[in-house]
């Protein structure tokens, strides 16, 4: 019933950790690589002009590397 809009960035050499909730995400990365899961798939890079989609109840976890990630969620 509702949309957020808004910016995820993490630093260099963060992990944001695995975990699932009901809203569905989809993610445009804007600038820098970072490694994305979803559910048992393992982690996958995913460099800007990805976009990424997690549906929801679905587990997700992301790390990044040597460079901050900036992501349009």
């Amino acid at each position: 019933d509702s949309i957020a809009v808004g910016f995820l960035l993490l630093g260099p050499g963060v992990e944001y950790p695995a975990h699932a909730h009901p809203a569905s995400e989809v993610y445009h990365v804007v600038r820098g690589i970072a490694a994305w899961q979803r559910g048992a798939e393992p982690f996958a890079v995913r460099f800007p002009g990805a976009a990424i989609h997690h549906a929801p109840h679905v587990v997700h976890a992301t790390r990044t590397a040597g460079e901050p990630l900036l992501a349009l969620y």
